[in-house]
């Protein structure tokens, strides 16, 4: 196959996902990638795999400027996003691709290029919709409030629209397809992640009392609601949170949080991939607690690393954690989190027993060439099936 793929990903969960199954396509298929100049490759650069890159420029206009160098609303940027997405698209359709892998963009979610790619048929890997309706992120009064939620609306409706284009709507949870339904009346097919078990495997380090917590600095991580659990521990353990990228204040507020409550906290922002791994080898046990997680790659890493999870009993963790065999699934009640928690801590053949079994299910199930395989597939489903109806 000739694979023209598109992604403006910022570094984390969703590009380590694109990286690996990249540079597994790269083995038998010629991939090509699509990019907007204000894409970050600095992380898990797939310019070291790809056969060619293009490279198209939005930050050519006043209102384009306005948005990318000083942070004003992205509905200003809605213009040029559209110009560059049909050129993007013309070029697609004259190279001669037999499918478009499309992957989520930053700006606008499901990205413009769906609606304006005609001739090629367009395989959309939907991480996540649009969420910013989601009661969390509303619960605010004021005008200011009233006016972001007029907004949001909008980028909700423009997200939707796009995501519609779409020849065939993938997605990597039972849970994210359910929501694709709910949110674009569109039924998708799952095609699961996986995890690097060779990187992400258990190393000869002694573990610490320490509980991990990964991902960004954010309000749907819920990184407060861990600080709050560890605090019920006797005696206190110390909550560790690894992530790229922080809201504004957001890492003053968890300071000061643990402060009040007396729990030791640690924070490590963007550190590498060989300290993520030794992160996940030293603590003894993973905490996740994001809202409605889609998936949970963290969760999986940790496993893989053979260091069991405490999840909430919800979204995405339900496929991936078995509970009692695994790791624990709790309520979303901070006492019943805390409970969990401090079991795996304070029972060292219990944290073991766990730990084995959870790396022996990553090995057996969520491996990146099952993942790759399914994507494989799925994308010469929708070729053949655009040649038929051709």
């Amino acid at each position: 196959m000739k694979i023209a793929v598109f992604h403006n990903l910022p570094s984390g969960g969703a590009k380590r996902a694109l990286y690996e199954l990249v540079k597994r396509l790269c083995r038998n298929h010629q991939v090509d990638i699509f990019r907007f100049d204000i894409t970050d490759e600095s992380f898990l650069d797939l310019r070291d795999l790809v056969n060619t890159e293009r490279v198209f420029i939005l930050q050519k206009t006043f209102l384009a400027s306005l948005r990318l160098r000083w942070h004003y609303p992205k509905i200003l940027l809605v213009p040029a996003l559209k110009k560059v997405s049909i050129a993007m698209a013309q070029s697609i359709e004259l190279g001669g691709y037999d499918v478009a892998f499309i992957n989520l963009c930053q700006e606008m979610n499901s990205p413009y290029l769906l609606r304006y790619l005609k001739q090629v048929p367009k395989v959309f890997y939907c991480q996540e919709p649009y969420r910013a309706l989601e009661p969390y992120r509303n619960s605010g009064r004021g005008v200011k409030e009233k006016i972001l939620r007029l907004m949001r609306r909008g980028y909700a409706w423009i997200d939707s629209s796009n995501a519609r284009h779409a020849t065939l709507i993938l997605t990597p949870s039972c849970f994210c397809r359910e929501l694709v339904y709910r949110t674009y009346g569109i039924f998708s097919h799952v095609s699961q992640l996986g995890v690097d078990t060779e990187q992400f495997s258990p190393k000869m380090i002694s573990k610490q009392r320490c509980i991990l917590s990964v991902g960004s600095l954010d309000l749907h991580k819920a990184h407060d609601f861990i600080i709050r659990s560890a605090a019920l521990i006797k005696p206190k353990p110390e909550v560790w949170l690894v992530y790229n990228w922080s809201a504004p204040g957001r890492e003053s507020y968890l300071r000061k949080l643990a402060q009040e409550l007396g729990v030791s906290l640690r924070l490590s922002g963007s550190i590498s991939e060989d300290e993520l791994v030794e992160a996940y080898n030293i603590a003894s046990v993973t905490a996740c607690a994001s809202i409605m997680e889609l998936l949970g790659l963290a969760a999986l890493e940790s496993m893989s690393c053979g260091t069991p999870v405490v999840a909430v009993n919800e979204a995405g963790y339900r496929e991936t954690v078995i509970d009692g065999h695994t790791g624990f699934l709790v309520n979303r009640e901070i006492e019943d989190f805390a409970q969990a928690l401090a079991r795996v801590l304070d029972d060292p053949d219990l944290r073991c027993k766990m730990g084995v079994a959870a790396r022996q299910h990553m090995l057996k199930a969520w491996s990146w060439e099952q993942a790759y395989r399914a994507l494989e597939e799925n994308l010469y489903r929708v070729i053949k099936k655009d040649t038929i109806h051709a």
